[in-house]
């Protein structure tokens, strides 16, 4: 799997090329990730393009909520490259996120992560938020890419009637709560 990053010495620049996009930040790829990469994976098929994952580093929270930033993760960078290989990942990009990054304004964000790099299809999951205070929904990539790309927008999994979430798993983890965390998360 390739793997770059974007954003360290010249900002938003990568190896732009037609593919589909999974975004999020993919902390230890559980079984609602693991819809979102199916997702890509047969809108990647159909358009017979490569499937590309962007996620963040840090954690965004780190610049925009400093104060409760999370800074634990379930999965580090390198493993992370390695279960989203073993997924069906052709790229990962990870977007060094800044300050500069934070302040985007939604439309801006789309137009240099998505349409610049050429991406054909978005996938996304229902509480995807980007932009500057995370104004931009999932439900208007596609206003924002001005059409140039298509969307899926993946709807929350859950086991049990609860959220499959890495925020969940990450606290359970915290608290020492270990038997708590359900091992069909993943």
């Amino acid at each position: 799997m390739e793997q770059f990053h974007m954003g360290e010495k010249h900002p938003f620049i990568t190896r732009a090329t037609p593919h589909v996009c999974v975004l999020g930040f993919f902390d230890g790829v559980h079984l609602g990730h693991q819809a979102l990469i199916e997702e890509g994976k047969k809108q990647a098929v159909k358009r017979n393009l490569p499937l590309r994952v962007m996620s963040f580093a840090p954690h965004p929270s780190v610049i925009v909520q400093p104060d409760r930033a999370i800074t634990s993760y379930l999965t580090p960078v390198e493993e992370k490259g390695r279960v989203l290989e073993t997924l069906g990942v052709d790229q990962l990009a990870i977007v060094s996120f800044t300050r500069e990054i934070a302040e985007l304004e939604p439309e801006k964000f789309v137009q240099t992560f998505l349409n610049e790099q050429q991406c054909e299809h978005a996938v996304v999951g229902f509480d995807f938020a980007y932009g500057k205070r995370g104004v931009g929904k999932a439900q208007r990539l596609h206003q924002y890419g001005q059409q140039q790309f298509d969307v899926s927008i993946v709807e929350e999994k859950k086991v049990r009637r609860k959220k499959i979430g890495s925020t969940e798993i990450r606290a359970k983890l915290t608290h020492g709560d270990v038997s708590s965390v359900p091992q069909n998360h993943f």
